[in-house]
């Protein structure tokens, strides 16, 4: 079962848009969801929060059982995973890029 979790020292506010932004547009085999938590921020598939009960109380039975019985559901969010994190890298090659001047253009 694939999903990401992570926890920053200092989480950054407008990183949220860009993993929402991902998690929505990235190919997928399944539904996935991005959570900004307190702590920890997760790329997970709905499938798993929804299996987790409220609050992700059984979060880790959770994966045991689909884990267990559900071996094609697990190679598909191993793939959406690899696709989500091709975006993610492309979105920060972005992000990270100086605009660019023409040389014809003036400098302000």
């Amino acid at each position: 079962m694939a999903f990401l979790a992570w926890r920053f020292a200092y989480p950054r506010e407008e990183f949220k848009a860009v993993f929402e932004e991902v998690v929505r547009s990235a190919p997928q085999k399944t539904t996935w969801e991005f959570r900004p938590g307190k702590k920890n921020w997760l790329i997970v598939p709905v499938r798993l929060i929804e299996e987790s009960g409220p609050g992700t109380r059984d979060f880790n039975e959770a994966i045991a059982s689909i884990s267990r019985n559900d071996q094609a559901f697990c190679a598909d969010t191993a793939a959406d995973l690899e696709a989500i994190l091709i975006s993610l890298a492309e979105a920060s090659n972005h992000s990270s890029e100086e605009p660019t001047r023409s040389p014809d253009t003036p400098e302000d």
